[in-house]
């Protein structure tokens, strides 16, 4: 579980202590270049630096919430995930004063424009990450293609939006060549801002929905794949949209590098606000490290000294070899990224009552290495899939066609881990198929890695007791 912990530490601090504080210096930095006008609160930005140092840095384990986590981990991440909403109405507050009466340049200033709309992001993002953090919330929408399009409100609408603000500022200057087209700066624009809206609120849509589904043990699993269908069309509009909004941008600059186009000339130019000395480099160093060695201690160490010396349960056996070949084919073929391995806690989701295990604990991964937690559930969760299904036929034949077993199932086949041939030689595996779907006069041969892979799915058996039996009182 420490792989786990550490996973999250890293994953969110990647966006919360790097790209964030990159952006958001963006546009402290550019704004009041393009207006003339200084930031309106020093001191605002030094509590939106500082609380988001602070508080972003242990926000990770919230991913975790009824997972085989330390209870004041998860606890502990979604008080610093709501604290998240200090640094943000701080900046937000902040650049609204800055802007003042000077938001109608949006019209006319590239840059401003885009990281107008990326700050705004900024706040959407942060405000419904420190909602999604709650528990009420998360019990919804954890699994579901709602993080999906948390996560791209986040890292596409926030960041890359400002990133292209400042490429539209610097490359005239590094190249000293103006944009030759700016009206191709509009459309690229309008396709971002519209295809990433696009993408996120069908996201979010379809992603509510499976978790409502999910949660509602009446309703079959499948039930919870099908609602999200129509919705994930508009994830493929979406970024149809955006993938055009980047083309236009990649033409638009190579035109510009390549000098091809009018030369223009008379760009607009803004005053040159006087930049002011940083006085405490050391001081704002030795800060931010302290704040990162506090998220790193909450999220990594703690956790790694208290499962440290977790045994493994009576009942879990390691794997043998072949389970562990058919484990790297799970790992390559991206299983994770649709199964998850964690049946939650009986408060918070059905998971139990759907047949896939009590709660996991970290004593059940002492083998896994690395975890394969998952974070969505395309397909059901895995954890007792030995024990709910242990026939290596089914198995197979799931594997070369799904809809042949489960007729709902978008979950993609695998013929090349089989072969068709003639007719069966000794020692092959044949594969029992329904006739509708076996090849005609033919016969399907699982190749060695659908059997290593049907033999670590048979392995996923947690049905032992984790707790010891209770003592017998002694006659009397």
């Amino acid at each position: 579980m420490q792989q786990a912990t550490t996973n999250w530490w890293y994953g969110h601090n990647a966006l919360g202590l790097w790209f964030t504080p990159v952006a958001v210096g963006a546009i402290y930095y550019f704004l009041p270049k393009i207006i003339g006008r200084p930031v309106v609160s020093y001191n605002l930005s030094l509590l939106g630096f500082w609380t988001l140092a602070f508080f972003y840095g242990q926000v990770g384990g919230h991913h975790l919430i009824g997972g085989p986590v330390p209870g004041w981990l998860t606890t502990l991440s979604i008080v610093q995930s709501v604290m998240m909403i200090i640094p943000v109405l701080a900046f937000t507050i902040n650049m609204k004063g800055t802007l003042k009466g000077q938001m109608h340049l949006a019209r006319y200033s590239p840059t401003l424009r885009f990281m107008m709309f990326g700050g705004l992001m900024y706040l959407a993002s942060s405000v419904q990450g420190s909602f999604e953090a709650l528990r009420s919330i998360n019990a919804v929408t954890h699994f579901t293609h709602f993080t999906v399009a948390h996560a791209h409100l986040g890292m596409y609408a926030f960041v890359t939006m400002v990133f292209f603000g400042a490429i539209y500022f610097m490359m005239p200057r590094v190249l000293e060549w103006e944009w030759p087209y700016p009206w191709l700066i509009t459309l690229h624009f309008w396709l971002a801002a519209l295809g990433i809206s696009i993408y996120f609120v069908g996201l979010t849509i379809g992603g509510w929905l499976q978790g409502m589904a999910m949660l509602d043990a009446a309703r079959p699993f499948g039930e919870s794949v099908a609602v999200t269908l129509p919705w994930l069309k508009s994830r493929s509009v979406g970024g149809l949209v955006m993938s055009l909004g980047h083309l236009v941008f990649v033409g638009h600059f190579l035109a510009m590098a390549l000098r091809f186009g009018p030369d223009r000339t008379g760009a607009a130019l803004f005053m040159q606000p006087r930049r002011p000395r940083m006085e405490n480099e050391v001081k704002l160093a030795a800060g931010a490290m302290v704040a990162l060695a506090i998220a790193t201690a909450a999220l990594v160490v703690m956790p790694y000294i208290q499962v440290r010396d977790v045994k493994p349960p009576a009942g879990l056996k390691p794997y043998t070899d072949q389970q562990l070949r058919g484990r790297e084919v799970y790992i390559a073929n991206g299983c994770v990224y649709c199964h998850s391995q964690q049946p939650r806690d009986r408060n918070l989701a059905p998971d139990h009552t759907r047949g896939w295990g009590r709660p996991s604990v970290p004593a059940d991964y002492v083998y896994d290495k690395p975890h394969l937690l998952g974070s969505m559930r395309t397909g059901p969760d895995l954890f007792n899939i030995g024990a709910r299904q242990p026939s290596k036929d089914w198995h197979l034949g799931h594997l070369y066609q799904p809809r042949a077993f489960a007729p709902d199932s978008i979950m993609p086949s695998y013929p090349y881990m089989f072969l068709v041939k003639d007719a069966a030689e000794e020692g092959d595996q044949v594969v029992t198929l329904p006739p509708v779907y076996a090849p005609f006069g033919k016969v399907v041969v699982a190749r060695p890695e659908a059997l290593d892979l049907v033999k670590y799915l048979q392995a996923l058996n947690h049905t032992y007791p984790i707790l010891p039996a209770p003592a017998v009182p002694a006659a009397p």
